[in-house]
């Protein structure tokens, strides 16, 4: 989703990553904030049992999202 605030987020990596992280916690058309682990009545159809174990805890978790907002393509 972070496509819809920065088009060009691959190329230039994440201009803003506060902005960036405030529009994840608040856009609900995302599984984001269920595997961040805050409810939704919306993470009922989210069968997170079938997705794979990266993330054994919401600080790995956390942590990753952190990672992928650095990225910068070489």
């Amino acid at each position: 989703p972070v496509k819809l605030i920065q088009k060009d987020w691959k190329e230039k990596g994440i201009r803003n990553k506060k902005e960036t992280l405030d529009f994840l916690r608040g856009y609900e058309h995302s599984s984001y904030l269920d595997y961040f682990g805050i409810y939704r009545t919306e993470g009922k159809i989210i069968s997170k049992e079938s997705f794979p174990n990266y993330f054994p805890n919401t600080k790995d978790f956390n942590n990753e999202i952190f990672s992928w907002l650095d990225y910068k393509q070489l």
